[in-house]
């Protein structure tokens, strides 16, 4: 599956950083469940993927373009209720995850509506902008309370809410994988930024939150800086650092 996805690697960002995730043995949070993977196949060609670790969202990810047949996404839907599969949303391509809520309604008498629209961001340099004094470290176990409540606010202004106890079990499993960072002024933590779910030649920045106050630093951009170094392939020019996620999530 995940050579498949490769093919469209900052598209399916989502979908492959998990799976990197499962295969490498690393924790994708409390799950109630087994994560689910699944694909559809037509003539022995994977069109489509699907990924999901419970209680999260089902994630859709087409192969080989954004297109997908209805029909492929029939079969998910019919493959899914013959597992007796619990669907709580789906994330995807607005195509894709519009074409399946649709035929989840018919066959489970549901019904859904559009939470969230996104895009993703595919990074592949980062300019040289101005930036405000200080440094980029990484977060220890001495700034997990400060991260949490900074993963808490982060979550409102985002409109995902998390409880305080969530935000601070990723503030310690964030800190405890090395994944995110500071931005430090005169020994005063002003910013921070995560570095998240790597694929083979890309990684993913995702908490990136700075108080209302301190606004204006350039902890985003170090952090895209240092990822872009550490994902780049011998040989090659510098690629992708890919930020946010699917498109359409119902």
């Amino acid at each position: 599956m995940g050579a498949s996805l490769e093919r469209r690697e900052a598209e399916n960002n989502l979908a492959l950083g998990i799976l990197h995730s499962l295969a490498g043995g690393r924790p994708t949070g409390t799950l109630p469940a087994e994560p689910l993977t699944a694909v559809v196949e037509d003539g022995g060609q994977l069109v489509l993927a699907l990924v999901m670790t419970p209680p999260m969202q089902l994630i859709m990810a087409g192969v080989a373009s954004g297109t997908v047949s209805r029909e492929a996404v029939q079969t998910a839907v019919e493959g899914l209720a013959a597992l007796g599969a619990s669907v709580p949303g789906v994330v995807g391509e607005p195509e894709i995850a519009a074409a399946f809520a649709q035929d989840w309604e018919a066959k489970n008498g549901c019904s859904s509506e559009t939470v969230m629209n996104q895009r993703i961001y595919r990074l592949d340099k980062v300019n040289e902008i101005p930036r405000g004094p200080g440094d980029l470290r990484n977060a220890e176990e001495a700034d997990t309370e400060l991260v949490a409540r900074w993963i808490h606010d982060f979550s409102i202004d985002s409109r995902e809410p998390v409880s305080y106890d969530t935000a601070v079990r990723k503030a310690n499993d964030s800190i405890g994988e090395s994944s995110l960072y500071l931005w430090e002024n005169d020994g005063k933590p002003v910013s921070m930024a995560k570095s998240a779910r790597p694929t083979r030649h890309g990684v993913v920045i995702s908490l990136v939150y700075t108080p209302p106050s301190l606004r204006g630093k350039a902890c985003c951009a170090s952090t895209s800086r240092r990822a872009i170094v550490r994902r780049r392939r011998p040989g090659e020019g510098s690629f992708p650092s890919v930020a946010s996620r699917a498109s359409c999530e119902y």
